[in-house]
């Protein structure tokens, strides 16, 4: 979007030039005004791609890094106690292979001369503050209508069968002709037990088997006995068709009975 690919600020310097930043400051917030510039700046890291560098003077022994959600291209630098931000943003222009990609961000003007003559780009912090709404402003726009573009193909490509595809599986087997054969009978039983007033799935009553009462019936399988006593009860054959074993057996057993 821009011609800089390195946005590198003097960040206190940028927050004492906005009202609402050096409140902040000087309510002693300064996390709070920190927090707060990023915010501003951030679109033009997100909408507009640049990398953004915000030095403060520091206080400690070596040069440390704090990035933002550990995003790499958004920094923010503080330099030890014995260097100043605008001389490590000097030497960031300096050491650059590319200082034409590199946008200064102050209100001291001598930095920006410095800068300046290392090939670098100057800008003061009220322009910088503009170009971030313009670039907050045109990424709203962008992500309104990528939301839109991205809502009108779910609805057109079937949202289920992208989002779920056990939905569409299960799908096929409900159409498949196995599920829609066992529905089919499923149906007819419903059908049938609704036309005679009974339930579906309610167990047939099972008729009580009759005694049987014919040698045929004995030899069809349709009648245990566990004695010749039982044999006789049920069927009253002659003796003399039986076998003479048989028949032996039959006597004694009616012998037996006198007796008692």
């Amino acid at each position: 979007m821009y011609d800089f690919k390195h946005i590198v600020v003097d960040g206190w310097n940028v927050i004492h030039s906005h009202r609402k930043l050096k409140k902040l400051l000087t309510g002693g917030c300064q996390d709070a005004a920190r927090a707060e510039l990023s915010n501003m700046l951030a679109p033009l890291h997100d909408f507009g791609g640049a990398r953004v560098t915000i030095v403060y003077d520091g206080t400690g022994n070596d040069i440390s890094i704090v990035r933002k959600n550990e995003i790499l291209t958004f920094s923010e630098v503080f330099t030890p106690s014995n260097m100043t931000a605008d001389e490590l943003i000097e030497q960031l222009c300096a050491t650059s292979k590319n200082p034409d990609r590199i946008l200064v961000v102050s209100r001291d003007n001598l930095l920006r001369l410095t800068a300046s003559s290392f090939g670098a780009l100057s800008v003061t912090p009220e322009q910088i503050f503009e170009w971030s709404s313009s670039a907050s402003n045109n990424l709203h726009d962008t992500t309104e209508t990528n939301n839109k573009k991205a809502e009108k193909e779910w609805k057109d490509s079937g949202p289920l069968s992208k989002l779920d595809d056990l939905a569409l599986d299960i799908n096929k087997v409900r159409k498949s002709a196995l599920v829609s054969r066992h529905l089919k009978k499923a149906l007819k039983r419903a059908a049938i037990a609704e036309a005679r007033g009974g339930k579906i799935g309610a167990s047939r009553a099972k008729p009580s088997p009759s005694r049987p009462t014919s040698s045929a019936q004995i030899r069809s399988g349709n009648l245990t006995l566990k004695s010749f006593d039982g044999l006789e009860k049920a069927v009253k054959l002659p003796k003399q068709t039986m076998i003479p074993r048989v028949a032996a057996r039959m006597s004694r057993n009616d012998a037996g009975k006198k007796k008692s």
